[in-house]
């Protein structure tokens, strides 16, 4: 990633934002904010939670 934000790859330029919340280990959580970055946050891209039960409790969700 360059001082601007962006990674070149292949096909050009690519601007990155990044946006991440607070799950708090919580599945419960981690469902509220992956529907939030799908919904509201219209994300191109979802790298999952780190932890079993959190990627568990997101499976069905994480389409």
């Amino acid at each position: 990633m360059n001082e601007a934000g962006a990674i070149e790859l292949s096909h050009g330029m690519y601007a990155i934002e990044l946006i991440e919340y607070d799950i708090q280990s919580s599945p419960e959580e981690a469902i509220k904010a992956i529907q939030r970055l799908v919904d509201q946050d219209k994300v191109d891209l979802l790298l999952p939670p780190w932890g079993t039960a959190m990627n568990l409790a997101i499976a069905p969700v994480f389409h």
